[in-house]
C-alpha cells in the first residue's frame, strides 16, 4: 500500500540522515578516541598476538621497542585529523597486511577503535570468525576498560572507509555481521563513512541480511563474489545511493532481480553472474534515465541444470530480450546462458558509442527470428555473439566488416 511504501521510505531516509549526522560529527572532531591508558602500539600488539605474528610472512619492525610503530610493516600514519587539523602526534591511518599469513579469529572491533583508521586491508590470509576465549575478553577490558563490554554504552564510531577482507574463511553472514558491526559483548560498531567493502571468496553462507546493508549507507564499492549466499537479493540494496560497483557473482541467489537495483543512479558496474535468478530483467536496467552511467552489466549463467543432483533446475532469466536502446555509456553486456526470448530489436543498443563498445554476449538463450541489419549496423561486426539460440536468419552483410 501507499502508506506502507511511504513508511518504508521515511525509515530509510531516517537511517541515511542518522549516518550522515554521524559522519558530520566525526568530521567536526567528535572522533572515537582510545582510553588514556591505551596506546596504538597496544592495539597493534594485540593484532600481532592474536593472529600468530611470529608466523607472518613479513613482520619488519613489529613489536620493536625502538622507533615509531608507524614504521612497522603494513602500517601508515597521518598527522592530519579528519577535519583537517594537525594532530599532536602521528596516528595510524592505514593497516595493510594483505596476503601476510595472518591466522586466527578476527577481532575487528578492537582495530576499529583506532580513531584515525581509514583503510583496513586483511585480505588473502587465514582469518576466521572464531569466538574469543575468556582470556581475549579479559584483554579487551584491559585495553579499553569495563565500558567496552557495556552493550548499552554509546556506539563505537569508526572513520574507516575501506574494509578489505577477501580470501579468508569468514563463514555465516550473521556471524560476520556480529563481528564487524558489534563488539564481542554486543556493543554497536558503526562505520558511517564506509565506501569500499570487499568480501570476495570468504566462504560466506546464509542469506544477505538487510541489517548488514543499512550499516553501509555511503558504500560505493561492494563485492560479495564467489561465496555461497542464498535466498533473494535484498531490495534494500537499491537504497545505496552512492553505489558505483556491485558484484555478487558466483553465489546461489534465487528469485527475481529486485527492481530497486535500478535506483542507484551512480551505478557503473553490476554483476550478478552465476546465480539461480529467475523472472524478467528489470526495465530499469535498460533505461538511461534510471542508470545513466552503467558501463558493465553481467546477468549471465542463471540457467542451471541440476538433473541427477536432487536439486531443482533453474531456467534462468526469462521474458523478451530488452533493446537497451537508450543506454549511452554501456560497454559490456553479458546475458548468456538464460532463457530470454523474442527477437533482437531493430534498435538494439542504438545509443551506445560504437568506438568504445566491447561486447554483447547473448548466446545460449531462446532468441528467435531474423536479425535485421539495422539491429547491429552501428556496432563492431565482431562484438555481438548469438550462438546457441533459435535465430532463423541473418540479414545480408550483417557479418561483413565495415
Amino acid at each position: 500500500s501507499f502508506a506502507l511504501a511511504f513508511a518504508t521510505f521515511a525509515f530509510q531516509a531516517l537511517l541515511t540522515a542518522t549516518a550522515a549526522e554521524q559522519i558530520d560529527r566525526t568530521l567536526a572532531g567528535e572522533e572515537q578516541s582510545l582510553p588514556p591508558t591505551t596506546s596504538e602500539r597496544d592495539v597493534l600488539g594485540t593484532l600481532y598476538t592474536w593472529t600468530d605474528g611470529g608466523s607472518w610472512t613479513t613482520s619488519t619492525n613489529w613489536l620493536s621497542p625502538d622507533g615509531s610503530h608507524c614504521d612497522w610493516f603494513g602500517i601508515s600514519c597521518t598527522s592530519t585529523a579528519l577535519d583537517g587539523t594537525q594532530l599532536t602526534e602521528p596516528a595510524i591511518e592505514r593497516i595493510e597486511l594483505s596476503g601476510n599469513n595472518l591466522k586466527g579469529g578476527l577481532a575487528l572491533s578492537i582495530l576499529l577503535r583506532l580513531p584515525h583508521l581509514r583503510v583496513l586491508k586483511l585480505d588473502g590470509n587465514e582469518l576466521d570468525l572464531a569466538p574469543p576465549s575468556s582470556m581475549v575478553s579479559e584483554h579487551e577490558v584491559e585495553l579499553f576498560g569495563r565500558d567496552y563490554h557495556d552493550a548499552a554504552a554509546n556506539a563505537i564510531i569508526s572513520p574507516c572507509q575501506v574494509l578489505e577482507l577477501s580470501h579468508n574463511d569468514l563463514g555465516d553472514v550473521r556471524d560476520l555481521y556480529r563481528t564487524v558491526f558489534h563488539t564481542f559483548s554486543g556493543r554497536d560498531v558503526h562505520m558511517p563513512g564506509l565506501t569500499d567493502f570487499i568480501l570476495t571468496d570468504v566462504h560466506l553462507t546464509g542469506s544477505l541480511m538487510s541489517e548488514l546493508i543499512t550499516e553501509m549507507p555511503r558504500v560505493e564499492r561492494l563485492s560479495l563474489d564467489m561465496n555461497d549466499l542464498k535466498g533473494q537479493i535484498p531490495v534494500e540494496l537499491g537504497n545505496l545511493n552512492s553505489l558505483r560497483f556491485l558484484s555478487m557473482r558466483d553465489n546461489a541467489f534465487s528469485g527475481a532481480i529486485p527492481e530497486s537495483l535500478g535506483q542507484p543512479r551512480k551505478l557503473r558496474y553490476l554483476s550478478l553472474r552465476g546465480n539461480r535468478l529467475t523472472g524478467k530483467i528489470p526495465v530499469e536496467f535498460s533505461s538511461d534515465e534510471s542508470l545513466p552511467f552503467l558501463e558493465h552489466l553481467d546477468l549471465s549463467r542463471q540457467k542451471v541444470d541440476d538433473r541427477g543432483t536432487g536439486l531443482s533446475n533453474s531456467a534462468g532469466l526469462t521474458g523478451k530480450l530488452p533493446a537497451f536502446n537508450s543506454q549511452t555509456n554501456l560497454r559490456q553486456l553479458d546475458l548468456s546462458f538464460n532463457s530470454l526470448t523474442g527477437t533482437v530489436a531493430s534498435d538494439f543498443l542504438a545509443s551506445v558509442n560504437p568506438q568504445t563498445f566491447d561486447y554483447a554476449f547473448l548466446g545460449s538463450n531462446e532468441i528467435s527470428g531474423t536479425v535485421a541489419a539495422s539491429a547491429l549496423a552501428r556496432l563492431p561486426y565482431d562484438a555481438v555473439f548469438l550462438e546457441d539460440n533459435k535465430i532463423s536468419g541473418l540479414a545480408d552483410g550483417i557479418c561483413d566488416p565495415a
